[in-house]
């Protein structure tokens, strides 16, 4: 499953600890909205399997690019200043 769906919606964000019990050391909830890059693609192509897909989570006013290189659980928050470069546009 892709990391984004299209439009904002409200995300929970988890950090855990190491296992084996994975305890779970924070929560927090912001926003989520499709990166500009993803949001374009898809508006070409008009699939939700793309990959690399990028979101941007926003957590008390902070702002952090969530990478997802291919369908798995595991997300990557992005330096690329590329990537950063178009958000600060918007």
């Amino acid at each position: 499953m892709p990391l984004f769906f299209f439009g904002i919606i409200t995300s929970e964000l988890f950090s855990r600890g190491p296992g084996p019990e994975y305890r779970q050391l924070d929560k927090k909830i912001g926003m989520n909205r499709p990166h500009p890059t993803s949001d374009r693609l898809y508006q070409e192509k008009r699939t939700h399997e793309m990959y690399p897909n990028y979101a941007i989570n926003t957590v008390n006013g902070i702002q952090e690019i969530f990478g997802q290189r291919e369908p798995s659980d595991i997300l990557y928050i992005s330096d690329d200043p590329e990537l950063k470069k178009a958000i600060e546009k918007n």
